[in-house]
């Protein structure tokens, strides 16, 4: 049915030219944990577009007569699922998601066919959708492990940096009092942090006080610190 394919493949060009605008634009917005969940939803529903889309293979460009075509069709839908491992596997639901879209419509054309050879592609595609998962998943655990442990190697980097540089300033100090402004500060600085200040304990009344602070010059900073 030529009207199909030309169906599907408009689809998936749309699909293909919607993620990578939406790549784009999270390559220009600025890096914010406020904004991680929305893009993560926008990743997710990328992935699932895609993965429908593939899928739909199984609906519309199934050729029940043909057992030649049918093999090509797993083929592809495997090999996309087995690159989508290395793609998708860091947002693990989204390449969950996505693989079982792309694999389910297929296993479903195999079992309505009612014969066994069809029977067994069956349980073979859903072994493999599996054994998919469950390597997704390892992989999922490698990579955000590998992310803790630099993102833990390079807070303790910069720790060591702040407390060197801490020690300069007090080394270098005449007077406590007058370099604090400058103690925090650096911890700022060394630490990325937007905001520092000292409270000191007042044993007269109980009462912790703000001495000193310090802020990076941005108007958020300036009227939490008014």
């Amino acid at each position: 049915n030529t009207d199909a394919r030309v169906g599907w493949f408009t689809a998936l060009v749309l699909v293909s030219l919607g993620r990578t605008y939406l790549g784009v634009l999270f390559r220009r917005a600025s890096s914010s944990a406020n904004g991680a969940s929305i893009w993560r939803t926008y990743f997710t529903v990328g992935a699932v577009a895609s993965g429908l889309v593939w899928g739909s293979t199984g609906l519309f460009l199934y050729a029940p007569e043909s057992i030649l075509h049918q093999v090509f069709l797993a083929f592809v839908l495997g090999g996309m699922v087995i690159g989508a491992v290395a793609a998708l596997t860091p947002l693990f639901p989204a390449f969950v998601l996505f693989a079982t879209c792309a694999l389910l419509p297929m296993i479903g054309r195999y079992l309505a066919s009612g014969d066994d050879i069809h029977s067994i592609m069956a349980a073979m595609a859903v072994l493999f959708l599996l054994a998919m998962v469950v390597i997704g998943k390892q992989i999922h655990e490698t990579i955000t492990e590998s992310l803790n442990l630099r993102f833990d190697r390079a807070t303790t980097e910069r720790r060591m940096m702040m407390e060197h540089a801490v020690t300069r300033v007090l080394a270098e100090a005449e007077n406590l009092d007058e370099v604090v402004p400058t103690i925090i500060e650096t911890i700022c600085r060394s630490m990325g942090w937007h905001y520092g200040a000292l409270y000191r304990h007042h044993p007269d009344d109980g009462i912790f006080r703000c001495e000193d602070t310090w802020g990076i010059d941005a108007d958020p900073i300036h009227e939490f610190i008014a």
